[in-house]
C-alpha cells in the first residue's frame, strides 16, 4: 500500500509548497485556518481517491471480457468438438408417470406429489415435461396398450417410443411421520432414468408433505441437479487458455461463483444394427455413445449472460483444458431432510 502512495506522491506537488508559495501574495487574499484546512481535507480526499482506484485494479483478477486476447494457444481444440446443434442450449423432454401407490395413500397425495416431481423437474433440471395427453395416446395405440408402466422394462419402452431423454418413475406408501389430517402427506420415491443409452441416474425417497413444499424444493434441488449436472462447451479460449467462453448463461443456471468440472469427451459408435419393425419394414441404426472419463481441470464462472458465460480456467496437473472441452456444473449438498441451507457456493 506505502509503495502506490510513494509513487502518486512523486508526481504530484507537495501541498505545504502550494500554500506557502500563496502565502502574503495579496494582503486581500490572505489564507484563513479555515481555508488552508479545507485545502488539506481536498488533497487528502483526492490523494485517497487515487490511492483506492490504483489499488483496485492491481487487486482485481477479473479479465474484462471486451478486451480478451486469442494467442495461438488458444486455436487448438479439443478431439471431439461440439457442433452447432450441441452448442445450442437444449431443453430435453422428460416423461413422469403415475405413482405405483400402496394402500392408504390418498388421491390428492398422489396427484400432488406427481404435479410436485414435474415442478421440480422443469426448475431444477431444466427438463420439459412431455405431456400427458400425448403420452395417452401412444399408450392407446395398438402397438403399446399391452404395457405395463408398473414394470421398469415396459415403461422404459414406452419412454423409448415416446423418444424422451428421460423417465420418471414414481412409488408413494402411507406417510411414516407425524401430520396433520388434511396435510397431504405419503412417502415418495422417486427413481430417474436417462434414456437411449438407459442408466439409472437417482432413487430418491423423501416425506412428501402439502405444508412443507418449499423445505421439500430446497432439499431436492440440489440432487437433481447432481443427478442432471448443467452441460456446457468451452466455446474459445482466451489469454493462453486462462479464460474461456461458454455456450451457457443465466438462463440455463450459469451464475457467478459456479463451478464446473471440465472434461476431454470420447465418442464411440456401436457397429450399424437391422431393426425389424414388423409388416416388413426394418431399418438400420447405430448407437453413438459419448465418455466423459478424463478429467482435465475445473473453471469458475466470473461472469455470466443471458445464454452465455466467461471463466477462469484451472487445468489439473500436467492437463491441457482446451476450447470443446465439456464441462458440467459442481452441485454439493447435504443429505438430511428438510433443511434450509445455502446451496452452495465453493470458498
Amino acid at each position: 500500500m506505502r509503495r502506490y502512495n510513494m509513487e502518486i506522491e512523486k508526481g504530484l506537488p507537495r501541498i505545504d509548497d502550494i500554500l506557502s508559495s500563496n502565502l502574503g501574495q495579496d494582503a486581500k487574499m490572505q489564507p484563513t485556518p479555515e481555508g488552508i484546512a479545507g485545502r488539506i481535507v481536498g488533497w487528502r480526499t483526492l490523494l485517497l481517491l487515487l490511492c483506492s482506484s490504483l489499488l483496485a485494479s492491481c487487486l482485481s483478477t477479473t479479465p474484462d471480457i471486451n478486451n480478451l486476447r486469442i494467442f495461438s494457444e488458444d486455436r487448438r481444440s479439443a478431439p471431439f468438438a461440439p457442433t452447432l446443434e450441441e452448442l445450442t442450449p437444449e431443453m430435453p423432454f422428460v416423461v413422469v408417470l403415475s405413482p405405483r401407490t400402496q394402500p392408504g395413500v390418498t388421491s390428492y397425495a398422489n396427484d400432488n406429489s406427481v404435479t410436485f416431481i414435474k415442478s421440480m423437474m422443469e426448475d431444477a433440471g431444466n427438463l420439459q415435461v412431455f405431456p400427458d395427453q400425448r403420452m395417452k395416446q401412444v399408450l392407446d395405440s395398438n402397438e403399446y396398450r399391452m404395457l405395463d408402466i408398473t414394470r421398469e422394462e415396459d415403461a422404459i419402452k414406452l419412454g423409448e417410443a415416446l423418444r424422451v431423454k428421460y423417465l420418471v418413475m414414481l412409488d408413494t406408501s402411507p406417510p411414516t411421520f407425524s401430520h396433520e389430517d388434511d396435510d397431504w402427506s405419503a412417502v415418495v420415491t422417486m427413481h430417474l432414468y436417462q434414456l437411449s443409452p438407459t442408466k439409472k441416474l437417482a432413487e430418491e425417497t423423501f416425506p412428501y408433505q402439502q405444508s412443507e413444499l418449499e423445505d421439500m424444493r430446497m432439499d431436492l434441488r440440489p440432487k437433481l441437479q447432481a443427478a442432471l449436472p448443467l452441460k456446457a462447451f468451452l466455446v474459445e479460449t482466451y489469454e493462453r487458455r486462462k479464460v474461456a467462453k461458454l455456450n451457457v448463461g443465466m438462463d440455463q443456471g450459469a451464475e457467478e461463483l459456479d463451478r464446473f468440472a471440465v472434461f476431454r469427451r470420447d465418442q464411440r459408435s456401436s457397429p450399424p444394427e437391422i431393426v425389424d419393425h414388423g409388416g416388413g419394414k426394418s431399418s438400420r441404426i447405430t448407437i453413438h455413445s459419448e465418455d466423459y472419463g478424463k478429467m482435465v481441470g475445473t473453471l469458475e464462472i466470473f461472469r455470466s449472460k443471458q445464454n452465455e458465460s466467461w471463466a477462469l480456467l484451472e487445468p489439473a496437473k500436467g492437463e491441457e483444458i482446451l476450447p470443446g472441452d465439456a464441462a458440467f456444473k459442481v452441485v454439493r449438498y447435504r443429505t438430511d431432510f428438510f433443511r434450509k441451507v445455502d446451496l452452495g457456493r465453493f470458498d
